[in-house]
């Protein structure tokens, strides 16, 4: 626990400087972005090879960087969103054609579906929601609109993780993660719930680029809540298939990057939809 308040300590004002500064267009939030995101790659090519199946690392890392450069152009308006579209049709169909071509090619028939299916599942996730952070970023430069999934996101992992850990009395044996309990997820849904209005007081207080009532935002909240607990489910379930504690051990006290984000990798777009359909 030590080990990681402190890891903790070092990365929040580093994770804030890249939020909240807009240097260069928005650049080096765009350079840090695309590290997490191979990492995240990286680290799921490593759990899958634990058990023998095999990654398209390079594909996969290839498409991600083209994929989240596109973001990152049409953020700057180089180009309209008919070409975005265009663009990220493209590169969708290009992890199609070539992971199923180079699976062709090894003769391990029996392995295809987890092959190409985590293969283009990590894409899907890496490639096209998670960089929906990006969007976000250039539509407020103040970083307020990448802030809030992030921020209401990790406050409801570390929500349910310590009400789990001091009133979880009633597991959920039946999930992928079988440590999970039902307090562990009230906790999530309390705390998020929570932080939401202690947003909805920021955004008054600090005049942001919102304006969301506070039945708005608590909406975000349990959007953000249920598909934060997906994500982690998500990666608990390749982590307990693979038989790995964590993803990696990048960040000591907190596992890899996928440990970090995956709760995000799901809560962004969702966030992102919502906030489009509440007219920002």
């Amino acid at each position: 626990m030590r080990e990681r308040f402190i890891v903790a300590l070092v990365l929040i004002p580093i994770g804030a400087f890249f939020v909240f500064t807009s240097f260069w267009n928005n650049f080096l939030f765009f350079l840090a972005f695309l590290v997490v995101s191979l990492f995240i790659n990286y680290e799921v090519a490593s759990l899958l090879e634990k058990r023998g199946f095999h990654f398209y690392l390079w594909t996969n890392s290839i498409l991600v960087t083209l994929s989240t450069l596109s973001y990152y152009l049409f953020s700057l308006q180089i180009y309209d969103l008919g070409y975005f579209y265009v663009i990220q049709i493209l590169l969708l169909s290009l992890s199609f054609l070539i992971t199923f071509f180079l699976e062709s090619l090894q003769g391990k028939f029996e392995d295809a579906p987890t092959n190409l299916g985590m293969s283009l599942a990590m894409y899907i996730l890496t490639g096209i929601f998670f960089p929906f952070l990006i969007l976000l970023k250039a539509q407020d430069r103040t970083g307020w609109l990448v802030f809030l999934p992030l921020f209401l996101t990790w406050i409801g992992d570390a929500g349910g993780y310590f009400a789990g850990k001091l009133f979880g009395n009633h597991k959920l044996s039946f999930l992928s993660s079988p440590n999970k309990t039902i307090e562990g997820y009230a906790g999530v849904l309390f705390v998020t719930l929570a932080a939401t209005i202690g947003c909805f007081g920021l955004q008054r207080w600090f005049h942001t680029s919102t304006n969301l009532s506070l039945l708005q935002f608590l909406l975000l909240g349990i959007m953000i809540s249920i598909a934060g607990s997906i994500g982690d489910l998500a990666e608990s379930t390749i982590k307990r298939w693979s038989k790995a504690k964590d993803s990696g051990s990048l960040l000591p006290g907190h596992g890899g990057f996928f440990d970090r984000f995956d709760s995000v990798l799901f809560s962004t777009p969702v966030f992102y939809i919502i906030l489009k359909l509440m007219g920002y």
